[in-house]
C-alpha cells in the first residue's frame, strides 16, 4: 500500500515538473505574469537567482529576447544582458570594478603614496615602505623615457601614431633633401632633384619627355583653381568649364566681372593690316559656317574697315529678341521683317489693329535740298516721291461709301444728299463714283466738301421731265495735300 501511494505521488510530481518546463514561469509575491521572452521571470526584494548558462550560439538563437534579458555566457564566462531591442538584440557583457591594489611592496594595509621621478635609464618603480616612485627618465642614447624640450637623440626604430608637429625650423637650401613616406609609412630621404624630375613643373620652364603622361592639372574630379593676392581669379572645373571671376562656371567659357562703363569682358586684336579680327564658327563636322569680325585696313573688299556678320554656307541668318525671331535674311538675299519666308528683297509682315504695329512708319523730317531719284520723304504733312529729277507730292486720299436714294427730281432742278467722310476739309478735291443703276439720261452727279467731314452729292436733272433714279452705293474720294 505504501509503495502504491509513493508511486502515485511520484507520478503526480513528474507530471507537475513536465508542465513547468513546458512553459515560462514567474516567481514573485505579486502574482504578475512572466515576460514572454524569459524562461524564468523572478522578482524579489530579498533573494537572488542562478542565471541560465548558455553558449554564445545558444544565446544568439534566443527568439525575440526582451530588453534586459540576462544569461551567463559559458563561452566567454561573462554575464551578458540584452541592451538592444527585441527585434535588434545587443548582448553586452557585464563588467565589475576591481578592488584596487591589495598589496604593494609587501604591505597590505596602511596608506600607500605614489610619486614620479626621472632617475635611471629605464622605466622602473622604486618602493620604500609605503612610498612608491615611478621613474620615467629623459630620452637619450642610453635612456629610453619621455621626450623633453632639450636636445635629444633617438636610437633604434620608432613608430609614431598621430600627428607630428614641427615648431620653428631654419631655412633650407636647394641641395637639401626631402622626407617622404612609402606605402607602409616608413620615412625616407630623397633629394629635391629626384622628386622634381618628371613630377613637378618649375617656374623657370620645363622640358617634358612625354607630353602625354606629363601634364599640369589634376587626376581626380577636383577643379583646378588659380589665385592672385589670395583671391581666386580663374578655375577649370572637373567637367572642363573655364571660369574667370566665377567659382562655378556654367558654360565652356564663363566670364563674370564688374567693369567700368567703358570696359569690355573680352578683347580680340589681329595686328596684321590685311587680316581679320574675327570669331569663326564651325558646325559639328568642323566645317566653317559663319564668322563675326572686323576687317582691318588692308583686308580684301568689301570687308576693309568694316564690321560684319557672315554665313559661309547657303543658309539663312536671323535675328531674335525676347526669344522670338524678328528679322531673317535668306541665303539668296531676301529680307523678311516679321516673316519667315520673305518673297521680295524687303518683305514686311502685315500690320494689326493694335497700336504701334504698323508695318512701316516715317518720322517727320526735312526734304533733301537736292532731289534724289527714288527717294520717299515725309515732312510731317505730305509724302513725296522723287523720279526723273522731280519731287512729286503724293496725294492723301480719304474715301467713304454710302447707299443713296434720290427722290423724284423735277426738270431743270437738282437734289442733294450727303456722305460722311472723317477728315475731309473745305476746299479738298472730291472724286465721285456713281453706281450704274443710278445713271439716268440727261442728268449727272457732282460732289464737293460742304462742311468739315461731310461731302454733298448733288443730282442735276437737265431733262424736260422729272426723273427718279434707282438707289445705289456711291463712293466719294477726298484728295488732300
Amino acid at each position: 500500500m505504501n509503495k502504491l501511494l509513493l508511486l502515485t505521488l511520484l507520478s503526480l510530481q513528474l507530471g507537475f515538473i513536465t508542465k513547468i518546463y513546458s512553459q515560462n514561469i514567474a516567481i514573485n509575491a505579486t502574482g504578475n505574469l512572466p515576460d514572454t521572452s524569459a524562461m524564468l521571470d523572478l522578482s524579489s526584494t530579498n533573494k537572488g537567482f542562478l542565471a541560465p548558462r548558455l553558449t554564445t550560439a545558444q544565446q544568439n538563437a534566443i527568439p525575440l529576447p526582451a530588453t534586459g534579458l540576462l544569461v551567463f555566457n559559458t563561452t566567454t564566462n561573462t554575464f551578458n544582458v540584452n541592451t538592444g531591442t527585441t527585434g535588434s538584440p545587443v548582448w553586452t557583457a557585464l563588467s565589475f570594478a576591481g578592488t584596487g591594489l591589495s598589496s604593494m611592496n609587501g604591505l597590505t594595509t596602511g596608506t600607500q603614496t605614489f610619486a614620479t621621478g626621472t632617475t635611471g635609464t629605464n622605466f622602473n618603480i622604486a618602493s620604500s615602505g609605503s612610498a612608491h616612485t615611478f621613474n620615467i627618465p629623459d630620452a637619450s642614447a642610453t635612456a629610453r623615457g619621455v621626450v623633453t624640450t632639450g636636445t635629444q637623440i633617438f636610437a633604434g626604430n620608432k613608430t609614431f601614431n598621430g600627428t607630428i608637429t614641427a615648431g620653428s625650423l631654419s631655412g633650407g637650401a636647394d641641395t637639401d633633401s626631402l622626407v617622404t613616406t612609402d606605402a607602409t609609412g616608413l620615412l625616407k630621404k630623397r633629394t629635391i632633384a629626384s622628386v622634381v624630375a618628371g613630377n613637378v613643373w618649375g617656374t623657370a620652364g620645363n622640358n617634358p619627355v612625354n607630353s602625354g603622361n606629363q601634364f599640369f592639372g589634376s587626376v581626380n574630379n577636383a577643379s583646378l583653381r588659380f589665385r592672385t593676392f589670395n583671391v581666386e581669379r580663374m578655375v577649370i572645373d572637373s567637367v572642363g568649364n573655364f571660369g574667370v571671376g566665377t567659382a562655378t562656371p556654367l558654360k565652356p567659357i564663363d566670364i563674370v566681372r564688374s567693369l567700368p562703363a567703358q570696359g569690355g569682358l573680352m578683347q580680340f586684336r589681329n595686328t596684321a593690316a590685311n587680316g581679320y579680327t574675327s570669331i569663326d564658327l564651325q558646325n559639328e563636322l568642323g566645317t566653317q559656317v559663319g564668322n563675326i569680325g572686323w576687317g582691318n585696313t588692308s583686308a580684301s573688299a568689301p570687308y576693309a574697315n568694316s564690321f560684319y556678320f557672315s554665313t559661309n554656307v547657303a543658309s539663312p541668318m536671323f535675328f531674335m529678341t525676347s526669344n522670338t525671331e524678328r528679322l531673317r535674311i535668306l541665303a539668296t538675299g531676301e529680307v523678311g521683317i516679321g516673316t519667315l519666308t520673305p518673297t521680295a528683297i524687303l518683305h514686311l509682315k502685315a500690320g494689326t489693329a493694335a497700336a504701334n504695329s504698323a508695318p512701316l512708319k516715317f518720322t517727320t523730317g526735312v526734304n533733301t535740298t537736292a532731289v534724289e531719284n527714288g527717294a520717299v520723304e515725309y515732312d510731317g504733312t505730305n509724302y513725296f516721291a522723287s523720279a526723273a529729277s522731280t519731287r512729286y507730292t503724293l496725294a492723301k486720299t480719304l474715301t467713304a461709301t454710302s447707299s443713296l436714294d434720290f427722290a423724284s427730281t423735277n426738270a431743270a432742278n437738282s437734289r442733294d444728299l450727303t456722305i460722311g467722310v472723317p477728315g475731309a476739309q473745305l476746299g479738298d478735291v472730291v472724286a465721285l463714283g456713281v453706281p450704274s443703276t443710278s445713271v439716268v439720261a440727261n442728268s449727272d452727279y457732282t460732289a464737293y466738301v460742304s462742311s468739315a467731314n461731310t461731302v454733298t452729292v448733288r443730282l442735276n436733272n437737265y431733262s424736260v421731265l422729272a426723273i427718279n433714279p434707282a438707289a445705289g452705293t456711291f463712293r466719294v474720294s477726298v484728295i488732300r495735300y
